[in-house]
């Protein structure tokens, strides 16, 4: 595991972070179940709608809602230590739940070198998700030059919201690079053409933005943090 905060204490962040000798600890970890444990609840909600403008084709689109509460998972060590460190440095508020849980949970000799870090299962408090989804599909009949499958795809997530303890601020997701590396969309096309016994497909696969390694490490405020270029996968397949 990383010693955030004593990293940060001897000038070890972001880019030279990899060279901070807490950077690789050995660190004694510990776990548990707890009969305290809620089961977890999901209201999930959706309204879509389906049309067709011409013969063999379909147009639709999605809109979805998750509002999960009491979640169940096992807590990170590492974005524990994150917190951990954020809260003896004053960076987060030392009386929030969030900082309460961390600093309880880190365990720290009387010179501030780390011990152990606890681990257990608990109830995220609330996570919410957006999404939107539009797909699109064609079967045109061209007759002596075989049969042309259009499809393509959009996604989207609108919103990703994390809050873990009661209390806390409500953590945007997609802002977070720490805590969230999804892509936030994803578009993909393909043409498929049967012909007979032979058939081809080419299909096309487009990602968003994500945050780069510095990102992802301490955040978009650490310097050269940023998000990589979206990118494209391309694949061409035949059959007989």
């Amino acid at each position: 595991l990383t010693d955030y905060y004593t990293c940060d204490l001897h000038g070890y962040t972001g880019g030279n972070l990899a060279k901070c000798p807490q950077a690789q600890l050995d660190v004694a970890g510990f776990t548990s179940g707890t009969p305290t444990l809620k089961p977890i609840n999901a209201k999930v909600a959706g309204i879509g709608a389906v049309w067709s403008p011409i013969a063999h084709s379909a147009v639709t689109i999605d809109y979805l809602h998750w509002k999960i509460s009491d979640e169940v998972t096992q807590q990170s060590a590492d974005q524990l230590l994150r917190v951990d460190a954020d809260c003896l440095e004053g960076k987060r508020d030392s009386n929030s739940p969030n900082c309460q849980a961390a600093l309880s949970q880190v365990d720290r000799d009387s010179s501030g070198n780390l011990l152990s870090v606890f681990t257990p299962k608990i109830n995220v408090s609330e996570e919410v998700v957006d999404a939107l989804s539009v797909s699109m599909n064609y079967d045109w009949n061209a007759g002596r030059a075989g049969q042309f499958l259009f499809s393509a795809a959009y996604t989207d997530l609108l919103k990703h919201t994390l809050v873990q303890y009661a209390g806390d601020p409500v953590a945007d997701l997609f802002n977070d690079p720490v805590y969230n590396q999804d892509f936030k969309s994803k578009e993909n096309l393909s043409v498929t053409w049967n012909f007979h016994d032979f058939g081809a497909t080419a299909y096309v696969e487009h990602y968003g933005h994500t945050p780069n390694y510095l990102a992802i490490i301490n955040g978009y405020n650490t310097p050269g943090a940023g998000r990589l270029s979206d990118w494209t996968l391309v694949n061409l397949s035949a059959r007989y």
